[in-house]
């Protein structure tokens, strides 16, 4: 037995005091156009499939989970993954930068529990929101503080209990507010300069057994947010709609439904971003993949105004 003892005893010594998942290799992204798809009967006559892509890692395995995304005007992605990372890379593909998101304490974590990032909201003066699920809340970036750095945890008091993995999925800053959406249902608007959240009254979901799982605000305006529903169902091909909402008197009603996902190139898309255009907007839908291969897929809708 006292080799046992020993061997035992050098184990945890070896053992580290805190596991993280690591960056390694050359990495970088390849985007491959997926097929030609189309919506036989469109939600919305002003709104169209522009294409999408595989994404295609190379040098990392890090690089899946997908959650939600921020995309620049000159294509620039900042996108979100439930396995406690943040990936930035270009859509012309080269060269992709991998975070791994800290907690208050300053560690990294493999538990799922822990880092389960959902969706991202950034406010004008640069401070960053990023909400998670399992163990529900709210941490902030600060400007000037890395995504590798550490955050503070915004005091959220009025939220009720969540259920385990159908917490936060939708966060976004509406009119100086977050505002913050549970796939379990509910919407509350909670402070940043003086936590806490209020519940109020939002719009259904679009159809039976649709969740919200990303909200984003729509550039130009401070009242109105993309809300996207995911259907899901082992028994049948997922489904995902993009609808607009806007906060008005207190509550958040629903104005129109924009898109749907063309069910050629379906998943579980879970984010959703927009970059104002010339005739206006294009849209970004970005996914946590079921395929086999986990890779995350990225479309884009045209939406003419």
């Amino acid at each position: 037995m006292r080799w046992l003892n020993l061997t035992i005893a050098a184990l945890l010594l070896a053992w580290p005091v805190q596991a993280e998942l690591r960056p390694y290799g050359s990495e970088r992204v390849t985007l491959q156009p997926l097929p030609k798809a189309a919506d036989p009967k469109p939600l919305n006559a002003r709104v169209s499939y522009a294409g999408g892509y595989q994404i295609f890692a190379h040098g990392t395995s890090q690089i899946m989970g997908l959650s939600d995304l921020e995309v620049t005007a000159d294509g620039q992605i900042t996108a979100l993954s439930d396995l406690g990372a943040v990936v930035s890379f270009s859509l012309g593909g080269g060269a992709v930068r991998i975070d791994l998101l800290r907690d208050r304490d300053g560690k990294t974590s493999i538990n799922r529990d822990y880092n389960d990032a959902e969706d991202l909201a950034l406010a004008p003066d640069g401070t960053r929101y990023v909400s998670y699920e399992r163990m529900h809340r709210i941490m902030v970036y600060k400007p000037g503080v890395a995504w590798n750095g550490t955050p503070a945890q915004l005091a959220v008091p009025g939220l009720p209990g969540l259920p385990n993995n159908e917490g936060l999925e939708g966060l976004a800053y509406v009119g100086g507010q977050l505002l913050a959406g549970a796939e379990s249902g509910g919407f509350w608007l909670c402070g940043t300069a003086a936590p806490g959240c209020k519940a109020i009254d939002g719009p259904a979901v679009p159809g039976f057994m649709y969740k919200l799982v990303s909200l984003a605000p729509l550039p130009g305006r401070d009242d109105e947010v993309l809300a996207l529903y995911r259907f899901y169902s082992p028994f049948s091909t997922p489904r995902a709609i993009l609808t607009r909402l806007r906060l008005k008197d207190g509550r958040l009603v629903k104005i129109d439904d924009l898109a749907r996902v063309p069910l050629a190139v379906a998943d579980n898309y879970e984010g959703v971003a927009a970059v104002k255009t010339d005739s206006g907007y294009r849209l970004y839908l970005i996914s946590d993949s079921l395929q086999d291969d986990g890779r995350p897929r990225l479309l884009m809708f045209d939406w003419k105004r």
